[in-house]
């Protein structure tokens, strides 16, 4: 039976917690667009991307085991609503530094923010199927998709309108309504008791396939929005914040987000996944030429593009963990992901600052993308079928 994203909008077990997953996204973008101001001030930019970076990665690699491990044996709507409290502090924390213009401050609060981060993600990931239908699961999916990804435009449009203070202003409202939404969704009882670990690579493939894969778009997904800055100042004598270049990325993956539960009717498969990565990798590498020769119309078409064949790529990869998971190690799998994904973004941090240190245009540095997409194309190509 095919579900509609629309209909799932209107339940409370569902609404509830894409708000909750919204204002966590937010709330992480808006600190990152602080930070980046207090930055450019005090710092050189090579500076600031370190230690934002830095910042906010390590807690993943840290926290995100133990965080799998809670969230598989515990209530997780009382663990989300202490979660969203504890950002709603940072959000304070946050205030405090803008206050008094501390720097340092700001790094402690993106380091607490990679926190909520790490153990928010296995908890909204595990306790998804618990609140919806096994043929809700690409809808449900779909949305939360496309709310992360609008997370990140509309803190970009709010970069544009206002100061540190009134961002600071903003991330307090945001957390106030994750912590609001947080007391909506409903009881998701522990499937296990269980807290010891486990071997991932003992569980199904197809979930250590789709590991590598999710892992894959979140490097290729960080390197597009690290670069946008520089390619709209350096690529495109810009010298504002690239809102045209994330909108028509978002865009993409917003109208594919939700094209994808009508494409595969409420089933959860892989069909899509290599053309996807084909569309996905022919229009990255098309966006290095399009640079070249300056046409800002097939630039917009090429991150479109992008992030169109992203969220056909992107979607279906989340339902099918929680689909193929055991219950008792779904959100220990979400965990894994979230380590492995940290570690490719850390690598192509390392690249990017590599690129940069030898005066590399920013238009090579988009060439990261396209080649890594053919190596993993070629991976799914010549991998056994399971």
């Amino acid at each position: 039976m095919h579900i509609s994203e629309y209909q799932l909008l209107t339940t409370r077990r569902y609404f509830s917690l894409l708000v909750a997953q919204f204002t966590n996204s937010l709330s992480d973008h808006i600190l990152k667009v602080i930070i980046m101001l207090f930055a450019l001030e005090q710092f050189t930019r090579d500076s600031m991307m370190a230690i934002a970076v830095g910042a906010f990665i390590i807690p993943f690699l840290i926290c995100s085991h133990q965080a799998g491990i809670l969230a598989d044996t515990s209530e997780k709507s009382r663990h989300i609503r202490f979660i969203k409290f504890y950002e709603l502090l940072i959000s304070f924390l946050v205030a405090a530094a803008v206050i008094v213009n501390s720097f340092w401050l700001m790094v402690v609060s993106i380091a607490l923010l990679g926190i909520t981060v790490a153990y928010f993600l296995p908890y909204k990931h595990s306790i998804l199927p618990q609140l919806v239908s096994s043929d809700e699961l690409i809808a449900g999916n779909a949305f939360m998709n496309v709310m992360l990804f609008f997370s990140v435009l509309f803190a970009a449009f709010l970069y544009i309108c206002l100061d540190k203070t009134g961002l600071a202003v903003a991330m307090c409202i945001t957390s106030v309504l994750g912590v609001v939404a947080s007391y909506f969704i409903p009881r998701a009882d522990a499937l296990t008791t269980d807290k010891v670990s486990y071997n991932l690579f003992e569980q199904d493939k197809i979930i250590v396939f789709c590991i590598i894969c999710i892992a894959w778009f979140w490097m290729a997904n960080f390197t597009y929005f690290a670069l946008f800055s520089d390619y709209a100042r350096f690529v495109l004598q810009k010298n504002y914040v690239a809102l045209d270049l994330v909108a028509a990325y978002v865009l993409g993956v917003t109208v594919s987000s939700l094209l994808i539960n009508w494409l595969q009717k409420s089933e959860i498969k892989l069909s899509y996944l290599p053309l996807a990565l084909l569309v996905l990798l022919v229009f990255s590498a098309d966006l290095y030429f399009s640079s070249k020769i300056l046409s800002m119309p097939l630039i917009l078409i090429d991150l479109f593009c992008i992030g169109f064949a992203g969220g056909l790529y992107i979607v279906p990869l989340y339902a099918t963990i929680q689909r193929r998971s055991a219950p008792i190690f779904r959100a220990r799998n979400i965990a894994c992901s979230s380590i492995l994904n940290a570690k490719l973004i850390v690598f192509s941090f390392c690249l990017l600052m590599f690129f940069e240190h030898y005066k590399a245009a920013v238009t090579t540095s988009l060439l990261i993308v396209p080649v890594s997409a053919l190596l993993l194309l070629l991976y799914i190509i010549s991998r056994p079928r399971v």
